[in-house]
């Protein structure tokens, strides 16, 4: 009966000790994997902001050039003499 005992409670440490070195293994993996996704992420979010910001530029560009051609036609002369 005691050498059951001790058969059964170093099986029990052998796993414990197997799982946990798994886990930890695993865990530090999916830390790993959580860091470059969190980078990833953030390389998304900084190229949609500059895009973003590009499509503003180029919205404020063209409502300034429209405004111009409007300016410029209000101040151009209704009638030609040739």
């Amino acid at each position: 009966m005691l050498t059951t005992a001790n058969f059964a409670v170093a099986g029990f440490v052998l796993s414990a000790s197997g799982m946990y070195y798994w886990c930890d293994h695993r865990r530090r993996e999916e830390a790993r994997g959580m860091a470059l996704a969190v980078q990833g992420m953030k390389m998304l979010h900084e190229k949609k902001a500059r895009e973003k910001l590009a499509a503003e530029e180029a919205a404020r560009a063209a409502t300034a050039a429209k405004a111009e051609e409007e300016e410029r036609r209000r101040k151009q002369q209704w009638y030609k003499f040739w």
